[in-house]
């Protein structure tokens, strides 16, 4: 529950930005949740933006985790179907864990030329923390090179 209040009944007696002990244990024991304060409507929109970004990033991840373990061509397909409208948003860990699955798994070099995983590639390499030593530096670690 979010709570935009700065009306002290709702909030502790000992903590002024936590809701009011009463009101906490029933909204948890009755609803199994936790509530949120926010002194203004600013901050919460600017906390649901920071989750929002939060949650995108470990979805992302998650993605690209499930990319690199890829056991058929459909899931592949589907999950670089979520992931492309993603790529402008990728760190540049992301992009390692995009390389890594694309040269360690065959479920998905193997198809590196249908249509879905070419666009996909083009917006990685366009992507500005893209660089070929990076993908280079991917290639080593997966055939197993020192860097020396």
């Amino acid at each position: 529950l979010y709570l935009v209040t700065r009306d002290g009944d709702y909030l502790s007696n000992l903590d002024k930005k936590k809701p009011n002990t009463y009101l906490e244990d029933e909204w948890r024991e009755k609803r199994h949740g936790e509530i949120k304060i926010f002194e203004s409507i600013a901050d919460l929109v600017s906390q649901l933006e920071k989750d929002e970004v939060e949650f995108k990033k470990l979805r992302r991840s998650e993605l690209l985790d499930e990319l690199k373990l890829s056991g058929s061509f459909a899931q592949t397909h589907s999950l670089i179907d979520e992931l492309s409208p993603l790529i402008d948003d990728f760190n540049e860990n992301d992009i390692r864990k995009f390389l890594f699955a694309y040269y360690s798994n065959s479920q998905v070099s193997m198809i590196g030329s249908d249509s879905d995983l070419k666009i996909a590639k083009g917006l990685i390499k366009k992507h500005p923390l893209y660089s070929k030593e990076l993908r280079e530096s991917i290639v080593r670690e997966i055939i197993g090179e020192d860097e020396d």
